[in-house]
């Protein structure tokens, strides 16, 4: 998975994109340039730029966000699951992930 930055980081300009190391309640760490780089959820996006992506963030927000035991779902669990989301993820991109992996495994 990746994120864009929303904030100027060192030389790297707002808007860049790297990859996700690792996603917390209220930090996502980033790989940049080999170092492990903590951002608070204000100051990144995660993306999906990719199906590869989708599948892998719609596991990791089932995973993260979903009520126990709710494995498949209907379309408003899992808005409800979006709606619990607290990542930096648009909820458009959130129901479309989380859709791609339950659908699309």
């Amino acid at each position: 998975m990746k994120a864009r930055i929303k904030v100027r980081y060192v030389n790297n300009e707002k808007g860049s994109v790297f990859n996700i190391l690792e996603t917390h309640d209220r930090f996502i760490t980033l790989d940049i340039d080999g170092h492990k780089t903590d951002f608070g959820n204000s100051e990144v996006e995660i993306i999906a730029s990719t199906p590869s992506d989708l599948f892998k963030l719609g596991r990791e927000l089932i995973w993260n966000f979903a009520v126990a035991d709710q494995i498949l779902m209907r379309q408003t669990e899992i808005n409800q699951l979006v709606d619990r989301i607290t990542w930096p993820v648009k909820k458009v991109v959130a129901t479309k992930a989380v859709n791609h992996f339950i659908w699309d495994v």
